[in-house]
């Protein structure tokens, strides 16, 4: 018991001290002088006029407008909108917008976004394997992120997600030796951050800005590989407790956070916490729960054909897929199947999250387009890591290296 009270009172100290840093990265941010912003946002959005399907964007940039009446912690707390949402990824958008134009925004936005990416998937390639890497980077290219990629309120979600790969105790051994503590730190840190870049109507797996499911299922499905791994002897229950840890962290972080958000900013405003909340949950549940499942098979059939593939080529990659697969795992499978296969249920369980909250919240996620397709990467990288799991990568490495060697005495005897 007093090391339960120990665990929930070192918990209590992070998020008061995270809620602290948010708070002062909202003040700093609204400290810079709002005339020079308005002047870059005008000059943005007369830019911005120009181009077609801009139009989110200019609105965003119109609530950057000076505001001379309001003091500058009212300012930090009302964020950009007319709801009190804290708003963290002004946090970037006003430095920058105080620096550089659109144009430059975008461009910068977009070198800091690939050079994350790659680096997080050279990090998942060395942490865990080779195809892993290359399963990582091609889960996240086949979601269309080039749209977002320029545009840092929609691209923070996998800044985040992206820098928690980096960031994550990967040679702290303690961590991995089953003293978890940490780990769930880490997570926790996650998915409060994720509730802060986003808007208070930012349910689970919904925001303002971006998408919240990439910053569990893509650092989650990682660290339980490599958990896996580097523990190979564990339990079953054990791998289980390991995955309810991390997701459950995120999980409380997110949820924290955004209570602590709609707290806070009822205090100050003197609004009710729990109108906040409603009118925030209200914005999403518009959709009756029979539209739920076509939308969802809707969403995944998106990602699986965005570039406007028909069933038929869908149905040929598939058959080549479980081919290709089928002749790996016949080369080199793990000793015991039936133990490979059951642990990975866990990466499923990691993968599934997103659509059991669209289930617990219909219309959360069904309804944009852009968000419903974006966050199948968070399902796809958890599923391929499952499939991964069941493959002996050693025996593989041996057999392509015998077959390569094979191949070469044969050119030399030719």
């Amino acid at each position: 018991m007093k090391k339960i009270r120990f665990h929930l009172l070192s918990f209590a100290q992070l998020h008061i001290a995270l809620t602290g840093l948010f708070l002062f990265l909202l003040f700093a941010a609204n400290c810079i002088p709002q005339e020079r912003i308005w002047a870059n946002a005008e000059h943005s959005i007369h830019l911005l006029a120009e181009r077609p399907g801009s139009l989110q964007e200019q609105s965003l940039l119109e609530l950057f407008s000076p505001n001379t009446e309001d003091s500058t912690f009212y300012r930090s707390l009302r964020g950009m909108g007319s709801s009190a949402d804290w708003g963290g990824a002004q946090i970037l958008l006003r430095p920058l917008l105080y620096l550089f134009q659109i144009e430059q925004i975008h461009a910068l936005c977009s070198l800091v976004f690939f050079l994350l990416f790659f680096a997080a998937a050279y990090t998942v390639g060395k942490r865990l394997s080779f195809p892993c890497g290359l399963l990582f980077a091609g889960a996240i290219l086949w979601s269309d992120v080039l749209a977002v990629s320029t545009i840092p309120q929609q691209a923070g979600c996998y800044f985040i997600a992206f820098c928690a790969i980096l960031a994550l105790p990967w040679d702290r051994q303690s961590v991995w030796n089953g003293y978890d503590i940490p780990l769930s730190r880490s997570f926790y840190v996650i998915g409060a951050w994720t509730a802060f870049e986003s808007g208070i109507s930012g349910l689970p797996y919904i925001g303002s800005s971006g998408v919240p499911a990439i910053t569990l299922g893509l650092p989650a499905a990682a660290c339980f590989t490599y958990y896996c791994a580097h523990k190979p002897d564990k339990g079953l229950s054990a791998l289980w407790r390991f995955a309810f840890h991390i997701v459950s962290a995120w999980f409380s972080g997110y949820l924290l956070m955004l209570a602590t958000k709609w707290l806070v900013s009822g205090i100050a405003f003197g609004i009710n916490p729990g109108s906040i909340a409603l009118d925030a949950a209200g914005q999403w549940l518009i959709v009756s729960p029979q539209h739920i499942f076509p939308a969802l098979w809707g969403n995944i059939r998106a990602y699986l054909s965005h570039a406007g593939y028909g069933l038929p080529v869908l149905a040929f990659l598939f058959a080549v897929s479980t081919a290709a697969f089928l002749l790996l795992y016949l080369k080199g499978h793990k000793q015991d199947p039936w133990r490979s296969l059951l642990a990975a249920f866990p990466l499923l369980f990691i993968g599934i999250t997103p659509y059991l909250v669209s289930l617990a919240l219909p219309g959360s996620i069904v309804l944009d387009t852009g968000i419903s397709l974006r966050q199948q990467a968070a399902a796809a990288f958890p599923a391929l890591m499952a499939l991964v799991s069941l493959l002996d990568m050693d025996s593989l490495s041996k057999c392509l290296q015998g077959s390569s060697r094979y191949a070469s005495r044969k050119e030399d005897d030719v």
